[in-house]
């Protein structure tokens, strides 16, 4: 990053530095994944997220509501008027999360991004991977 000195102030360098690795991200996406040897998989996955984003009400401009928070993973719901989703961000792997199928109203959840939900009699158990994002809609 020849243009970010290290005659700068550590914290100043670091916003510097992640502010051009932001724009060179957006201009020249593939020729950073391929130069820095990164996987391609996590660009995809970020472009997903980013369109989701997007498109959704919710995410973009609905209410957030916690449903479970640990030092490892926290989930929660995103709402709108014209929908909800239950999103599940993970720094690292944790016990399953389990949440009453009632706190969901109970009902049907359409994976948008990450793994399928299972069921367990009244619960629905989120999964426990991580490094994780998952996006469920709730129908």
């Amino acid at each position: 990053f020849a243009t970010v000195g290290d005659h700068i102030d550590e914290p100043l360098r670091l916003k510097k530095t992640v502010g051009r690795l932001a724009t060179y991200l957006q201009g020249y996406p593939e020729l950073m994944v391929k130069t820095n040897r990164w996987d391609p998989a996590v660009l995809e996955t970020d472009r997903r997220l980013i369109a989701l984003r997007r498109s959704s009400a919710a995410l973009s401009g609905g209410s957030m509501r916690y449903a479970h928070v640990s030092s490892d993973a926290i989930a929660y719901l995103r709402e709108s008027a014209d929908e909800t989703l239950l999103c599940l961000a993970a720094r690292s792997q944790h016990p399953p999360v389990r949440l009453r199928r009632a706190t969901l109203a109970g009902a049907q959840l359409e994976t948008l991004v990450g793994e399928d939900i299972r069921t367990d009699g009244d619960d629905v158990v989120l999964p426990s991977d991580g490094p994780a994002f998952h996006v469920w809609r709730i129908a």
